[in-house]
């Protein structure tokens, strides 16, 4: 029988993932998020991820559907903590998955670290590979 302290803890773990605040409706910035709410936002958030509770882990991905309010804007800044990044891809309008590269910043004791995904175009979807 699984003891409540683990559902916290893997609970505590996915609200870790990083993920840009689906609806914020000030479009004011953050300054405890590395997010910029102003150029791009989250608009749908799939999960797949498998739970491992031997480990206390998650291993899988997350689908962001995308809405760009900047038209300039080539750049998604994502907040996460405590994750390790497998790999990122993004949707390309070929309609196939393609792996870029990114840039996991320093971690700041508040904030966590900044997911950064340079892209090549303003791609519709990004997939992140993680535990």
């Amino acid at each position: 029988m699984m003891k409540s302290n683990t559902f916290f803890r893997l609970g505590k773990l996915v609200t870790c993932i990083f993920f840009v605040v689906l609806a914020n409706a000030s479009w004011a910035l953050d300054p405890l998020s590395y997010a910029r709410y102003d150029q791009v936002s989250v608009q749908h958030l799939h999960l797949d991820l498998q739970a491992n509770f031997k480990n206390k882990s998650l291993t899988g991905y997350a689908d962001l559907s995308l809405k760009w309010t900047d038209p300039k804007a080539r750049e998604v800044i994502l907040d996460t903590r405590e994750l390790s990044i497998q790999k990122v891809q993004i949707y390309d309008s070929n309609k196939v998955w393609k792996t870029i590269p990114y840039q996991l910043a320093k971690l700041d004791p508040e904030k966590g670290q900044a997911l950064h995904i340079k892209l090549p175009f303003q791609a519709e979807k990004i997939r992140i590979y993680y535990h």
